[in-house]
């Protein structure tokens, strides 16, 4: 392989690396959607759309992933979690919402069982 042909390969995954992000979910919150160990590619834009699950920081706890119930005119953000009965009891502020989840990889299933 030449320096040449790697260009592009190189320039889409940088290009990737900066456009998205991943997340590796760790609890049970998205079930059945999600599960413990599946990953989620994420485009990194506050702008979601009710319904999508969407990728937020949460002081404390890091990067959750939770379904967008509603979101308000500033960009703020009630999710809940698939499992959970009730929509979170704080809003994400949209400075704080890292994107919409565009694919799941269902690694979780693999690794439980």
């Amino acid at each position: 392989m030449t320096l040449r042909s790697l260009a592009l390969p190189v320039a889409a995954l940088f290009i990737a690396c900066v456009t998205h992000g991943i997340v590796v979910v760790t609890g049970g919150s998205m079930e059945p959607s999600l599960k413990g160990g599946d990953v989620c590619v994420y485009r990194r834009s506050a702008d979601v759309r009710p319904g999508q699950m969407v990728v937020f920081e949460r002081e404390g706890a890091g990067l959750v992933v939770h379904r967008a119930v509603t979101v308000g005119l500033h960009g703020e953000v009630r999710s809940k979690g698939d499992a959970n009965e009730t929509a979170d009891r704080e809003e994400v502020p949209r400075d704080r919402v890292r994107g919409p989840v565009m694919l799941t990889v269902p690694t979780g299933r693999l690794v439980n069982r």
